[in-house]
Formats: structure tokens, sequence, C-alpha cells
């Protein structure tokens, strides 16, 4: 039910705020949200994803402080380079107005990376439905702040002022529900003990680290590339069609893929076969997936052109061919947690360099063959949707050895 809430409050609202900011004002807030998306879940070192490694939750907890810690120290190293090359970064993102909000960026960072910690750490205890809770007040949050201030302030301050408060107000939520265990524990915390679980589980910034910036590269760079390379009207009507598609894929999948990393965790500790737990993990995905997106494309195309307006029609076209792809991502990112969860963040950093290659490629040859939108993204879509199949099958392999 949570979920479902979670999922609905920014399909309800897109409709309104698609009338009330223009094209211009997304356009300018998808670079400040590529941003933060990029140096955001990085910003911890990754160390999230080894929260359910530990035997002892006392080092869980630990280690949640680790990954907080680097998150605060990346973030001010981030605050500092863009204080030095504020105007030339703005140059190059061919965006005067992007002076002002880029300093807005490393506290953004800091509070996603502090929510994926307290996220994990939450899910390592089982507080499923606290979570689902929490997803629903920051889409709530998020659609509060960027209709409330775009109807006093019309201008892209609501909603980049929306995403960074409610990342905040959301991460003080998850704190409330850990402070107990978190509090106890911090008073037992020793210099000595953080440096020491941060040694321990350095692959994760080595190597996850890398891995996860190159898959976030994959996505955020094509909004940052498609303003420069097509015209902030283009980047407006795909990032509206990003975020509509992409709902069940951040919300429901997501939420799934947390629980899948615990399980699989836990089946790795107590020294059990993963196999079941994957193939019955992906039946799972494939019997919400295939019936919600075939439902999509079929009916998404002429449903945009109603709900959003004319001016929005050709964001059905793009959602249409990007069906595939986002079905099929439902699906295999959730369960491609187990290359963590096995210690091969080598082979998935590989993967997304890969990814990334293949992204901005048809993105650049694209655009200097005079190729349409549209038809970089059939491209796209096809060739992507073929690759997460071979990422499937590699997590298949892993769950059978293991």
């Amino acid at each position: 039910m949570g979920t479902a809430l979670a999922q609905a409050v920014p399909v309800i609202l897109s409709p309104v705020i698609s009338r009330i900011y223009l094209p211009a004002h997304l356009g300018l807030a998808g670079i400040f949200l590529s941003l933060t998306n990029i140096f955001g879940p990085v910003s911890n070192g990754k160390y999230d994803l080894a929260i359910h490694l530990p035997k002892k939750d006392k080092d869980s907890i630990q280690l949640t402080m680790v990954g907080i810690c680097f998150s605060a120290i990346f973030c001010l190293l981030l605050f500092c380079i863009i204080a030095i090359f504020n105007v030339q970064i703005s140059s190059i993102l061919q965006s005067p107005e992007m002076q002002y909000w880029l300093f807005f960026v490393p506290a953004s960072a800091f509070f996603i990376g502090c929510f994926e910690m307290l996220m994990q750490i939450s899910t390592r205890f089982k507080k499923y439905s606290h979570l689902s809770r929490v997803m629903v007040f920051k889409s709530g949050t998020l659609g509060f702040f960027q209709v409330g201030i775009g109807y006093f302030n019309n201008s892209a301050a609501g909603l980049i002022l929306g995403q960074v408060l409610s990342v905040f107000t959301a991460s003080l939520l998850l704190l409330n529900t850990t402070k107990k265990k978190m509090f106890v524990e911090y008073k037992r915390i020793t210099t000595y003990n953080l440096f020491q679980l941060a040694k321990k589980y350095s692959e994760f910034p080595k190597y996850a680290m890398g891995s996860s910036l190159f898959n976030i590269l994959s996505l955020n760079a094509l909004n940052l590339l498609i303003g420069i390379l097509y015209s902030p009207a283009v980047l407006g009507l795909y990032l509206l069609t990003y975020r509509v598609i992409n709902l069940p894929t951040t919300v429901i999948s997501q939420s799934l893929s947390k629980v899948f990393l615990e399980k699989a965790g836990a089946n790795k500790r107590a020294s059990e076969p993963i196999k079941k737990t994957f193939i019955k993990t992906s039946l799972r995905l494939a019997t919400i997936s295939i019936p919600l997106f075939l439902i999509l494309y079929i009916t998404i195309e002429h449903v945009y052109g109603f709900v959003f307006g004319e001016e929005w029609t050709d964001s059905g076209k793009y959602a249409k061919i990007l069906t595939p792809l986002i079905a099929t991502k439902f699906i295999v990112s959730p369960l491609s947690n187990i290359l963590y969860v096995y210690n091969k963040q080598k082979l998935m950093l590989f993967w997304q360099i890969g990814l990334l290659f293949i992204s901005v490629s048809l993105l650049v040859g694209s655009s200097y063959s005079n190729n349409s939108f549209e038809y970089f993204l059939i491209n796209y879509s096809s060739l992507l949707t073929l690759y997460y199949l071979i990422l499937y099958a590699i997590a298949f392999k892993i769950s059978i050895k293991n």
C-alpha cells in the first residue's frame, strides 16, 4: 500500500507541475538533478551496499556511520571544487543560471548519501512498513514543495528546492526510526573501529563506487548531453517522459531490490544456496513487470497528450519507445545486486563502463549524424534491452554457482 501511494503521488502531481513550470524550468532543474543524482548515490562510498554483510548488527550500525562520514568528506571536497570552478562549470553546461544553484549540489548530494545509508540499515532491521511510509512521505513532500513554491514563484526554484528538502526531511524521518540503536552504538564507537570497518569493506569504495558512478552517468550524462546536443525543450520533454514511465522502477522495483539484497546477504551469512531466492524474486518481478508495461505500451502515447496537454504529446512517443527497456530494467536491476553480495564488483564495474560507452556513443553519433531524437531513442532502447538481458544471464550464473 505504501509503495503504491508513493508511486501515485508524483503521477498525480505531474499534470499540475507540467502546467506550472515552463520547459526551460524543467531543463534547468534537470541539469541540477543530474548533477545531484551523479554525486549523491556515490558520496557514501557505496558502503550502503555492505550494510547487510556483517554478522553483528553493531558492525552494520558502525558501518552506517562510516558511510555518513565518507559522504561528509566527499561533499566538502565537492563544495570546494564548485567554489573554485563555478564559472567554468556553468560555461561547460551552457547554462549561466546554474552558477547560483551549483552551490546547492554538495548539500543535496550529502542528504542523498545519508538517506541511502539509513535506508539500508532500516532494511537490515526489517523496518519494511516504515520504509514504505518514508517513501510516501518523501514523494508527498517533494510534490508539496514543488507545487507550493512554483505557485508563488514561477521559476526553477520550486523544482530544485523541492528535491533538496524532500530528501532532507525523509532522512530525518529514517534517523528517527533507528536513533535508539544508533545512539547506543555511538557511545561505543572509536576511531580505530571505524577505520577497521572502512578498511575491511574497502572493496566498495574502490570498485562498487566506480561501478555505480558509471551506471548513474549512463543515465544522467545523457540528460546533460541532450540539453547541449539537442535543445532544452527536448530535454524537458524527455525528463517528463522518464519521470513518469520510470516510476514503477524507482518505487516498486527498488523496494524489492532492498528486500532481495537483505535476503541474499542472509543466505550468504548462513552459507545457504541463493538460487531459489533468485528465481523466486525473478518470477515476482516478471509477474509485475510484464502486464504493467504491456498496458503502458499500448496506451501511453495517447494518454500523455490528454493528461499533460498537447505540447507534451512527443513525450508520449518517447515513453512508448522506452517501455521495453524500462520493463527489462525493472526485472534485472534488483537481481544484479547479487554481484555485490558475492564480491563481483570488478565485473559489475566493467559492465557499467560498457553501458556508459554505449549510451553516450549512441547519443553523440545520432546528434552528429543529424538524426532525430526519436531515431536515437529507438536504437538506445533496443540495444540497452539486450545489454540488460546479458546482465541477467551473468547474475543467474552466479546464483547457480553459489
